[in-house]
């Protein structure tokens, strides 16, 4: 159902193409890179675009993620959102967790490239007062000979034969950050021959200190252009300058067949060792949750909706007359109604907040975008 309302939407977007309908002004501004906008039909009839912002979160039941800032760069408007239930995983000491990464072995993860300047190293071993068990401490330093985003340091552990993570797609593992704002990286591969070099990835980023427990689940996309990896050098001087985005994102990691977890590090300081103490990773089952009467409160004002969501599901809020429920294919369910007056997003920075009810055994993983949008472009952009 969902790609019958894209199909739509593409469909007009290519129908104003190829009529030339905007001017090159217009169109100077839509490609600006990290700019975004969103067309509309004016009450004249006439086709307009307005600047749009999606800001999107991930609630996990964790304390430090049930509040957090929303820049609206526009002026003052009401609250508009999308909730989304993901797939939530079995906990940490599941019967069957299959675990990826023991850290008893020195030799467990034998191969090691770094970016020029780049030096570091996993210790096993490792004991604190905090956590008992087997863990490692993963330490890099950056002597500024690579740029901060591509100052990376990788070491791979290679599954022989292959592990099958085929019921088992979440990954589970706790964390003892520095604070020093480093991007870990814990990447699962299948062999290049079956995935073309799709890349698996999960980022932390270690702008925190102290022990987290953190739950994997989707790979990272709309953040992997933000740094440098190795392999994208390989073809500067070809015609083809996105071959390995889009290797990066043309496959999926074939789950069955999983052949390397690899630990990077990236985004390094320069001339500071940096250090996280990491617990054995382990492959956790995944499970549907179940969310009921989401809560939002924008700048201590709430507002409740009165609904079941699992896992898929998504709920679209615009106005209080126009909030949709739909399932996981994006079929529609139902209309919402809302209870409670409707937050304002103030000019500047917000706080918002979430909260709803479910099962507490399982850590709930609900994704909350704020949709923000300026005013029109101005009439007489599109004078051609």
């Amino acid at each position: 159902p969902s790609f019958k309302r894209l199909n739509a939407i593409i469909k007009q977007y290519e129908t104003l193409r190829q009529q030339q309908y905007f001017s090159e002004k217009v169109k100077r501004l839509l490609r600006e890179p990290g700019r975004e906008y969103t067309l509309f039909r004016q009450s004249n009839g006439r086709w307009n675009f307005k600047p749009a912002t999606y800001q999107k979160h991930l609630f996990n039941g964790d304390k430090d993620s049930r509040q957090w800032k929303v820049q609206n760069q526009f002026a003052a408007q009401p609250l508009k959102l999308r909730i989304q239930v993901q797939m939530s995983v079995m906990p940490y000491h599941d019967p069957a967790a299959i675990t990826v990464a023991e850290f008893s072995d020195p030799n467990e993860f034998g191969e090691k490239r770094t970016a020029k300047g780049v030096t570091g190293t996993v210790d096993i071993a490792v004991s604190d007062k905090e956590r008992t068990g087997k863990l490692a401490s993963f330490k890099a330093y950056s002597a500024g000979l690579s740029p901060q985003k591509g100052s990376w340091l990788k070491l791979e552990k290679k599954f022989e034969p292959w592990a099958n993570l085929e019921k088992n797609k979440g990954l589970g593992v706790w964390v003892k950050g520095d604070g020093n704002g480093q991007l870990l990286n814990l990447r699962l591969e299948t062999p290049e021959h079956l995935s073309a070099g799709v890349r698996g990835d999960h980022y932390i980023k270690v702008d925190f200190k102290g022990w987290k427990y953190f739950e994997l689940v989707e790979l990272e996309s709309a953040a992997f252009t933000d740094y440098l990896w190795p392999g994208s050098e390989i073809i500067k001087d070809t015609k083809v300058k996105d071959l390995f985005v889009y290797k990066s994102y043309l496959h999926s990691v074939q789950y069955d067949k999983v052949d390397k977890l690899q630990l990077w590090y990236n985004n390094l300081p320069e001339g500071k060792e940096v250090s996280c103490i990491i617990s054995p990773v382990k492959a956790l089952p995944l499970v549907s949750y179940k969310v009921e009467n989401p809560v939002i409160t924008v700048n201590g004002k709430k507002i409740m909706f009165p609904v079941t969501l699992e896992s898929g599901m998504y709920l679209e809020f615009n106005s209080a007359t126009d909030c949709k429920l739909y399932d996981s294919k994006g079929g529609f369910i139902k209309e919402v109604k809302p209870v409670g007056a409707i937050p304002s997003l103030a000019a500047g920075e917000n706080t918002v907040a979430f909260s709803c009810e479910g099962r507490q055994d399982i850590n709930p993983r609900v994704s909350v975008t704020v949709i923000n949008n300026g005013a029109p472009l101005p009439q007489e952009l599109n004078q051609k």
